[in-house]
């Protein structure tokens, strides 16, 4: 066969199968996936961004707990404690403490504003309940109900810690639940040192240890590349996915003609010979 009709059957294959209707889908779907991801990613970091005001009930018998609460669920201390967090986890990873306060600085200041509303201690815990799921009609709505325990700041003689119980209406978001448990507990924990006369800052300090980055010792000694051992994960299942579209953009296109094929064979095994030349003809002659 010569070079040209070669050139002819390879192009008109290639034109069969990039306007192959499985080609195009298994073409295009991976940046119609990509285009989406980014036209909502903004929609939905706004949305977890949404300012969510209400009350939160406390009922405090120990009456240690309710003037650190009172500071602890403001926006300023929600946005420092995430900060905080934040260099934690890097400096857990190795990360230098200047670039743990750039990356923490960055962080978004919770969207919650909570009033405190503080109850008796001997306040009717039902009554409460049912305040939570009375629709507010002016201000506020009811976000959460705080028991503290008895013992959550001294304890019994012989025995640990109480903690809390938190009450919240159906359909309260996860993150308002958080930043509540984070308030309290650093709440709890403070008072706990207020009843044992130590200071929280020098806790906070004393428990501090900052990681510092290993050195590869061997002919020369060099900085330990943890970054590499970090990527390696995200590029394999980046290769995974590609491997996975590639494999499902073939099985498509391969479904697409098969089936394609078998309508054809339908079609020509219903009609006869003679009806086929029938049309034939009528086609050629037909003015």
């Amino acid at each position: 066969m010569s070079p040209k009709k070669v050139a002819l059957v390879a192009g008109r294959e290639f034109m069969a199968a990039v306007t192959n209707k499985g080609f195009v889908i298994g073409l295009l779907i991976m940046p119609i996936m990509f285009a989406v991801l980014v036209a909502l990613m903004p929609r939905l970091m706004t949305s977890n961004s949404t300012v969510v005001r209400g009350d939160v009930a406390l009922i405090d018998p120990t009456g240690r707990v309710a003037p650190v609460l009172r500071e602890t669920i403001t926006p300023e201390s929600m946005r420092a404690r995430r900060e905080r967090n934040m260099a934690r986890a890097l400096n857990a990873t190795g990360v230098s403490g200047d670039a743990a306060a750039r990356t923490g600085a960055l962080v978004n200041a919770i969207g919650a504003e909570f009033r405190l509303m503080e109850r008796p201690a001997d306040a009717d815990l039902a009554a409460e309940k049912r305040w939570l799921t009375t629709p507010a009609a002016d201000g506020p709505r009811p976000l959460a109900l705080v028991v503290v325990k008895d013992d959550a700041v001294v304890p019994a003689a012989g025995a640990g810690y109480g903690s809390y119980d938190l009450f919240v209406p159906p359909n309260t978001s996860e993150r308002v639940e958080n930043e509540l448990r984070e308030a309290l507990r650093e709440a709890i924990v403070s008072a706990r040192l207020s009843a044992r006369q130590i200071s929280a800052a020098d806790v906070a300090v004393m428990t501090v240890v900052e990681a510092q980055p290993s050195v590869t010792v061997g002919d020369v000694e060099r900085q330990t590349s943890t970054g590499f051992n970090r990527m390696v994960p995200f590029v394999f299942c980046g290769l995974l996915v590609f491997g996975v579209m590639i494999g499902a953009q073939t099985l498509m296109t391969s479904t697409v003609e098969e089936k394609s094929s078998r309508v054809i064979e339908v079609l020509l095994s219903a009609v006869s010979p003679l009806e086929s030349s029938n049309t034939e003809i009528s086609t050629w002659v037909r003015p």
